[in-house]
Parts: structure tokens; sequence; C-alpha cells
């Protein structure tokens, strides 16, 4: 098992830089097949028609079985690949990443090109919002009235995410738990002094938000 997270995006996200007069557009979207991939780079190229480049890697699959990259025109190895280095080096996984390139006149050079090409790549995802997959615990907790407010600010710090909640006779708290985290059962039965109802629902994969330290 990977000692990284399952990381990728939740929307798209663009950015924009020039240099050197050479405008370059990064834009980076969530997939999980190739035919997301290859519809995306067509609307990125429709968008920008007049580009002179639209460079990209992608990277798909459970284990990144679908790994693609292209110069599109670039010298080899100066485009496609800088992209997909930036996509390894943060662990994300099922998504694309193309950046367009408006000649502005002036040559990068090769060393240019791959500084260019890789810094524009890390501005698409840098302000993105990204999510981790997680293997998860679906439970139901039930409690009387008394017990659910201050159950409620423990639990929006403890899980990881609070489905939602249910008035009836007594409350009852839906969440999704790490599938790996043991101690959830025997922290919530000290907090209730054994008075919560903990019911385990099923297991599932979600995606939640994840916080990059930056």
């Amino acid at each position: 098992m990977s000692e990284f997270p399952f990381l990728s995006l939740a929307t798209a996200h663009e950015a924009e830089q020039t240099i050197k007069k050479s405008r370059f557009i990064g834009y980076a979207a969530p997939i999980t097949t190739e035919t997301d991939a290859t519809n995306i780079l067509d609307q990125v190229q429709a968008q920008h028609a007049k580009a002179n480049h639209a460079a990209y890697a992608y990277v798909a699959g459970d284990h990144d079985e679908l790994t693609r990259q292209s110069d599109a025109g670039e010298p080899v190895g100066t485009a496609g690949s800088p992209i997909l280095n930036v996509i390894q080096q943060q662990h994300l996984h099922n998504i694309i990443i193309v950046v367009t390139r408006f000649f502005g006149g002036i040559k990068l050079g090769a060393g240019g090109l791959i500084r260019a090409y890789g810094s524009s790549a890390s501005l698409a995802i840098q302000d993105a919002s990204i999510v981790e997959r997680k293997a998860l615990t679906r439970y139901e907790i039930t409690l009387d009235y008394k017990q659910a407010e201050p159950l409620n600010t423990w639990l929006a710090d403890r899980v990881d995410q609070i489905v939602g909640t249910d008035y009836g006779v007594a409350v009852t708290v839906t969440v999704l738990v790490g599938a790996d985290d043991i101690q959830f059962a025997t922290e919530l039965t000290s907090k209730t002094n054994g008075q919560a109802q903990l019911k385990k629902i099923d297991e599932e994969f979600a995606e939640v938000p994840y916080a990059v330290s930056k």
C-alpha cells in the first residue's frame, strides 16, 4: 500500500502566466477514463484554436494504469514530461493537465520550456480543490437530546464527515469514519459514558476534502 493518500481534483481549475511574451494557460481537471481525457483535450484545443501548442499529461486508474503525455510539437521531453512530473510529485491521480502556449516570438530553449511547462502545470493545481479518496465506514449514532449538542461539536472535529442528523424520539447522527480508525468506537463510548448506540451501516469509498500543506 502506498504511503501517500489517493488524491485528485474536486473540480477543474485554470491558471495563466506570461513568460517572455509567450502566454501559457494551464488547465487541470479530474478524469476517470481515457475518453474523459480525450474529451477535455478536445475542449481545450477548441477553446484555444489559435494556440501554437497544447501539451498535456494525464493519469487514470487505481494504480495509474493509464499514463499518457504529449509534447504537442515542442522539442521532445520539454513539455509533456515536466507536466507529468508535477502530477507525480504531487501524488495526484485521475487527473489531466493541459498547458496551452501562445508563442510570443522569443525562443525559450529546452531548459526554459521545461521550466515554463512545469510551472504552468503547478499553477493549474496550486489553488485547486483537492480531495482524498478514502475507504470509509458509515455509522449511525443514536443518543438522547441532552447529549447531542456536545457530541456534535466533538464529531465535527473527529469524523471525516457528518452525513446528517435525524431528530425523532432520539437523535440519530450518521457519520463517515476512516475504515482503519479502530479507536472511534472506544472514544465514542468514553465521550458518552456508554450511553450512545453505535450501529455500523456499510463500508464505501468516498471523496473528502484534503488540506494541502503549503
